[in-house]
Formats: C-alpha cells, sequence, structure tokens
C-alpha cells in the first residue's frame, strides 16, 4: 500500500501530486492528510488512490481532500470574521 501510494503521489504528472506535501504517513495504511487522519489505498494499474476516515466508507482522495480544502476555508473565513481581521483579509485581496 504505501510504496503504491508513494508511486502515484511521486508522479509527475500525475493527478495526485499536488497534494504530495500534504500526505504524512503514520503507520502501514494511515497517512495524515493535511489535519486528517485517514486509512489509504493505492491501485497503481488504475492510478487511483482512495482515503477513508472510517475503513468502511471510501473515496477518492483527490476529492476527498478537495472536500477537507473547502471545509478548512470556510473555518478561517470564520475565525477572521469572529477576530475582527475581516477587513485585513479584504484589503489583501484588493
Amino acid at each position: 500500500t504505501d510504496a503504491a501510494v508513494a508511486a502515484l503521489v511521486n508522479r509527475p504528472q500525475g493527478r495526485y501530486r499536488g497534494w504530495r506535501a500534504l500526505l504524512c504517513r503514520l503507520e502501514h495504511g494511515v497517512y495524515l492528510c493535511g489535519t486528517r487522519r485517514v486509512r489509504l489505498r493505492a491501485d497503481a494499474a488504475a492510478e487511483r488512490i482512495e482515503a477513508s476516515a472510517d475503513g468502511a466508507a471510501w473515496a477518492d482522495l483527490e476529492e476527498m481532500m478537495r472536500g477537507a480544502e473547502a471545509s478548512q476555508h470556510a473555518l478561517l473565513e470564520r475565525a477572521r470574521g469572529a477576530s475582527g481581521h475581516a477587513a485585513c483579509g479584504r484589503l489583501l485581496a484588493d
């Protein structure tokens, strides 16, 4: 599993290349993906990595990470608003 995951995320033009920096192996088949602890399984022939938080429901790693990215962005925006730094973020965006 781990060798197949490494091969897919290290592939120069691979679809998982962009997520490489967010993956940290904790133990065999278990990774920290950003801030989430997940199980990964890979099919090198199909060039697919799947992730599961509970070991029962599996989703493509790219789809899961995009969902996590969106939820982290929403949390950041809420934190900015709550701390009064929302105006600062708007100034940087202008």
